[in-house]
């Protein structure tokens, strides 16, 4: 994978704020993509949507997402339409392909319920899976994956993702954001010392670079809203005196409360500077930021910025909002409400990318589905290699998603991304 060596080559500073605040993430969910030799479709499923290739192609993508994830599950509806409208713009043979989605829940991070709707999804005919996107499920998938020749599509930072086989990650990788972030901070602006607030222990390998190559240690805490021991870290810094610039890595949805504990320090004066790492900071509610007293405070972000041409991440977020405020499931629904924008993208520009690779495919081979697999047989699905290849040989210039250009490198990993600096300011992020 490439990364610039000075962050000033490696960044672009670019407008990007979004007038449609929100807060949150999105759960665990996985997609299952097959295609059927058959037509017309016939869909029997209890609670299920479906998907078809009208002509010569039936695909079927499932979606198997946290319970009542329902922001989700509009995303996923929303992104496989987009992906039609794709199909039908590129499809210059006219062989039909469409594709439409069918969902189904499991557990977060239920790695055995995760395996055995895999297997189960095998003697369907699946021919791609997407998701899920909470580690031990999504490994339990990705080995079944690799064993029987089925593209795994992913978006997350590849903690645990192999260099081999049959994933394909839309997410930047760990250690070209961890590389990229280590050249802003310390090539770009300076820093000879830095504190690192984190939110999970796993996050941590997105830092390795900066903590093995920086001049003086980096102090290290943990960021913990449940036993309030957060106001407790910043206390401390503001006690010792010893740190002024800080990377915080925590979710968006709890920056309110960040910036509210450290201006009770007075910690958001011009002397101290902040960089956030969670995608989405620069989409928090503004009024959040009116406590900051003069401090630096900066993001990136991996979202094409507003002004180009084409469908938008403010489209697709109120799309998103306007079916949940039409679906009455979501006025009966107790769980969490937050839609990460950055998530919902990459989404999208999994399934285009799927949309893309299956055309090119189907032009120079019979892509039919797989048919006889079990998970207690050896026989592996021989076009998947193919389907493969083609979604990494995209070129940049062919495929512009809501999160920019893609490009895989050899280890399948995603290369030659635009992180865009935001800085805030009177008027947001920009």
């Amino acid at each position: 994978y490439n990364v610039l060596n000075a962050a000033s080559n490696l960044f672009r500073k670019q407008t990007n704020h979004f007038d449609h605040p929100v807060a949150g993430p999105v759960h665990v969910a996985f997609f299952e993509a097959r295609i059927v030799a058959t037509y017309p479709p016939k869909i029997s499923c209890d609670n299920m949507h479906a998907v078809s290739y009208t002509k010569h192609l039936f695909s079927r993508l499932r979606a198997i997402i946290e319970k009542n994830d329902l922001a989700q599950e509009i995303c996923f509806h929303k992104s496989v339409s987009e992906a039609n409208k794709l199909l039908q713009r590129h499809d210059s043979q006219r062989r039909g392909i469409q594709l439409v989605p069918v969902i189904e829940t499991i557990g977060e991070d239920d790695s055995f319920e995760a395996a055995r709707k895999a297997c189960r999804l095998l003697e369907r005919q699946v021919i791609a899976i997407y998701g899920p996107n909470t580690p031990n499920a999504m490994e339990s998938v990705q080995s079944l994956a690799n064993q029987f020749g089925i593209p795994h599509l992913q978006m997350d930072w590849g903690y645990r993702q192999s260099s081999r086989g049959f994933s394909l990650n839309v997410h930047p990788h760990y250690l070209a954001y961890g590389q990229a972030l280590y050249d802003y901070v310390r090539k770009a602006e300076y820093w000879d010392t830095v504190a690192l607030i984190y939110y999970k222990e796993e996050s941590l390998y997105k830092y390795d670079y900066l903590l093995r190559n920086f001049d003086q240690p980096v102090m290290l805490r943990k960021w913990d809203m449940v036993n309030d021991n957060y106001k407790y870290v910043i206390k401390q810094f503001k006690t010792t005196q010893t740190h002024f610039r800080f990377i915080v890595d925590i979710p968006f949805w709890e920056v309110q409360e960040f910036l509210a504990t450290a201006n009770n320090y007075n910690m958001t004066s011009q002397y101290y500077s902040y960089v956030f790492t969670d995608w989405d900071i620069q989409l928090v509610d503004p009024s959040a930021f009116k406590v900051v007293q003069g401090a630096n405070i900066t993001t990136f972000s991996i979202l094409r910025p507003l002004g180009e041409e084409g469908y938008g991440i403010v489209a697709l977020l109120d799309d998103i909002r306007l079916a949940l405020l039409q679906d009455e499931r979501f006025a009966r629904t107790t769980t969490s409400r937050r839609i990460s924008p950055t998530q919902s993208a990459l989404l999208y520009d999994g399934l285009s990318l799927l949309a893309m690779g299956l055309l090119a495919s189907s032009k120079t081979a019979d892509i039919s589905p797989p048919t006889g697999l079990t998970c207690s047989g050896t026989r592996g699905w021989n076009p998947g290699l193919s389907l493969m290849n083609d979604i990494r040989a995209i070129r940049p210039e062919n495929f512009h998603g809501l999160t920019g250009t893609f490009q895989f490198d050899g280890h399948g990993w995603r290369s030659n991304i635009n992180l865009h600096i935001l800085e805030h300011g009177a008027e947001g992020f920009r």
